[in-house]
C-alpha cells in the first residue's frame, strides 16, 4: 500500500474507507479488499510521523545554529589576525598560480 494512503473503518457505517493524505480525499474501498487498521491506527501513525518530523526539524535548526556560530568565530579570528598583522598585505589569490 502507498505510504500516503491509509485505510480505516468508518465509525458510523463500518465500511472500509481509504484516505489519501497527499490529496486529502476519502473514497470507499471495494468489498473483499484488505482489512483496515482502524482510525485509531491512522491517528497514531500520523502522531508518530508528526513527532518524527518535529525531531528532524529541531535537529536541523540546532545544526544550523552551530554552523552559524562556527562562521562567526572564523570571522572574528580573521579580523583579529588582520589587526595583529597590519603591516602585511593580504595574499593575492592570483599570485598563487
Amino acid at each position: 500500500m502507498v505510504k500516503n494512503v491509509h485505510r480505516f473503518a468508518c465509525p458510523c457505517c463500518k465500511k472500509t474507507l481509504e484516505f489519501d493524505a497527499r490529496t486529502a480525499k476519502v473514497r470507499p474501498v471495494p468489498t473483499g479488499a484488505d482489512t483496515p487498521g482502524g482510525l485509531d491506527d491512522l491517528l497514531a501513525s500520523h502522531k508518530h510521523e508528526s513527532e518524527r518530523l518535529g525531531d528532524v526539524f529541531e535537529r536541523a535548526a540546532k545544526d544550523q545554529a552551530g554552523q552559524s556560530r562556527r562562521y562567526d568565530d572564523l570571522l572574528s579570528e580573521a579580523i583579529e589576525d588582520a589587526r595583529k598583522n597590519k603591516d602585511e598585505a593580504p595574499r593575492n589569490p592570483f599570485d598563487l598560480e
